[in-house]
């Protein structure tokens, strides 16, 4: 999957959870405490993210500071899925 719709599909996810209506052009970024995720909405755009990509996050991620921007997130699914098997 393009680099670009990994961005546009995890900012959708956020957008989803958050209830946000944020857009990114080419280049920008937009930090996820921008979408005032608390834990349980955290947990909730991760869990959304896991079934979008069909990856799981490590425990070790469920932390905003680990994941701060939809870029740093977008980089972390597209080496998941370079390099996962495929989710039962």
């Amino acid at each position: 999957m393009e680099q670009a719709a990994v961005i546009e599909q995890v900012l959708a996810c956020a957008n989803s959870i958050a209830r946000t209506n944020f857009s990114m052009g080419p280049g920008e970024d937009i930090p996820l405490e921008e979408f005032h995720l608390d834990s349980l909405s955290l947990f909730a755009f991760l869990v959304e993210v896991e079934k979008t990509f069909g990856i799981d996050f490590d425990e070790a991620l469920l932390n905003i500071d680990n994941l701060p921007t939809i870029r740093t997130t977008a980089a972390f699914i597209s080496s998941r899925l370079d390099g996962a098997a495929p989710r039962p």
